[in-house]
């Protein structure tokens, strides 16, 4: 049974307990090899990368609110990188590796243009 399945069974509106968990976006393939060309994250809770070449990544949303997290996990066989939106810092965050299997990352933003890779 699933998390959401679960809320609406103790009586939470299924829309609420959706509000709640937050979107999930799946079936990601990570690219480009620096700020600006990499995959292009939407605001959304999770973002799930399932194929990872070597040397690619990812770019954070750009307007999310302070204190917004986003999840990113990654299924890829390589490790990928993690960037600021454009307009902010064009340093890679750190790279998120899937040695073994899968990796997850939270990342946090203060002010929708600086994220911190936690």
């Amino acid at each position: 049974m699933s998390l959401h399945s679960e809320m609406v069974g103790v009586g939470l509106q299924s829309h609420r307990a959706s509000a709640i968990l937050g979107s999930v976006v799946t079936g990601l393939t990570a690219a480009g090899t620096n700020q600006g060309n990499a995959l292009a994250l939407a605001a959304v809770a999770v973002q799930v990368v399932g194929t990872a070449a070597a040397s690619t990544g990812v770019r954070l949303p750009l307007g999310c609110s302070k204190n917004d997290e986003i999840r990113i996990r990654n299924g890829g066989a390589n490790a990928i990188a993690v960037y600021n939106p454009t307009g902010g810092s064009a340093t890679s965050l750190g790279s998120l590796a899937a040695t073994g299997g899968t990796a997850t990352a939270k990342c946090t933003t203060d002010n929708g243009l600086t994220w911190v890779l936690c």
